[in-house]
Order: C-alpha cells, then sequence, then structure tokens
C-alpha cells in the first residue's frame, strides 16, 4: 500500500495481478485500477519524492508511471526468462537523491542500478545468491538480502 502524495488516495497491489488498485478511503471506493506493463507480478509501487513519478516492477518488467494519467512513461523488461519460465525481479530502491534506482534480480545474482533521468544502465553489481531486497546508499554502495538465506550482501558500483 503507498499513498498518491498531493491526494487521499492509495494505491494497493494485488498478488499476481498486473493491475494495482488506485482507492479512495474517504468514498471507499476504487477509483480505478492502472495498468502496468501486463506481466502478472505483484507490482509494489514506489512513488518518488523529488519527481512525479511512479515506479514499480510488473514480475520481470520495470515500469514508471505518472501519477496523475497514470499513463505509462517507460517500461523495460530487467530479467530474461529461464528454461520455459518467466523470472521475477525483486524489489527496488532509489539513492537518498532519487538520482539512481537498484533493482534487485535474484535469478540472476546481481542488483541492476538505472539513472533515474535517462533509465540508461548504471552497474550491474555481481552478489553472492540471490539477492531480493536492496538499498542503494548515496555513496553508491549496495546493499542487499538474500532471498533463499537471509544472509546480507553488499557491493558497490
Amino acid at each position: 500500500m503507498t499513498r498518491v502524495p498531493d491526494t487521499d488516495h492509495w494505491l494497493f497491489s494485488v498478488q499476481r495481478s498486473s493491475d494495482p488498485i488506485l482507492y479512495d478511503p474517504a468514498t471507499r471506493r476504487v477509483i480505478r485500477m492502472i495498468s502496468l506493463a501486463g506481466r502478472g507480478g505483484n507490482p509494489a509501487p514506489v512513488v518518488r519524492r523529488t519527481v512525479r513519478e511512479v515506479w514499480a516492477t510488473d514480475y520481470d518488467t520495470l515500469v514508471r508511471v505518472e501519477p496523475v494519467t497514470w499513463t505509462i512513461i517507460d517500461q523495460r523488461r530487467l530479467q530474461g526468462a529461464g528454461s520455459g519460465s518467466s523470472l521475477f525481479l525483486g524489489e527496488l530502491a532509489f539513492d537518498t537523491g532519487e538520482r539512481r534506482c537498484a533493482i534487485a534480480r535474484p535469478f540472476s545474482g546481481d542488483v541492476l542500478v538505472i539513472d533515474a533521468k535517462t533509465w540508461q544502465r548504471v552497474a550491474r553489481i555481481a552478489l553472492p545468491g540471490q539477492p531480493l531486497d536492496v538499498a542503494l546508499l548515496s555513496d553508491g554502495r549496495v546493499v542487499a538480502r538474500d532471498w533463499t538465506s537471509g544472509a546480507v550482501a553488499t557491493g558497490s558500483i
């Protein structure tokens, strides 16, 4: 659940759905469903503080959305498929200045860092195990938690 800035609305994800729900708690009504990349995967929307954007992973695809019209600005598949099945992305996190975004890729054993303005890949940081949760520190260090063991791994850009 994520509060949408400058409104009293909330954005909810639905398991195995690419369509988060925009909800008005005052009227107890669904305002609309927000269509992302159609990948069917548990988006966890992140609202940026410095720019009017919402970022989310939609299973294997990173999506950037404008939160007034809810139009997709960009989308990019960041996780390739395995033998016969799709593979999901882990969490995403911005550095404190929101200049860069880190996206964990548990099935690739790495974290990608994307420039938040240009959407270009800045770095690929290989980490042991299957990084699922991630933090990107302002000095370029990446901290990730392994999906299966819970072990913490670090790297840097």
